[in-house]
């Protein structure tokens, strides 16, 4: 997908599914580009697993930009 306002910047997005196995996971990518250069890439392992609680680990970013951001990681909720 691309996004952008006329004669602005272009904003490109693309995502793909790597794995599905039914019942136990999902794993997909993502990247988004800033006209022609890549400003994120990340990959994702949704695990589907039978428990009393609820965890929530987001994406570890790569991050690959001329701006100084760090990498995130989250735990438990």
């Amino acid at each position: 997908m691309k996004i952008g306002p006329p004669g602005g910047p272009i904003f490109t997005f693309a995502a793909r599914y790597q794995e599905i196995v039914p019942d136990q996971r999902i794993v997909y990518s993502y990247t988004m580009d800033l006209d022609e250069i890549r400003i994120l890439a990340s990959m994702t392992t949704v695990e589907f697993k039978h428990s009393s609680g609820f965890r929530y680990d987001p994406p570890l970013d790569l991050i690959c930009s001329p701006w100084p951001v760090a990498p995130y990681r989250s735990g438990i909720f």
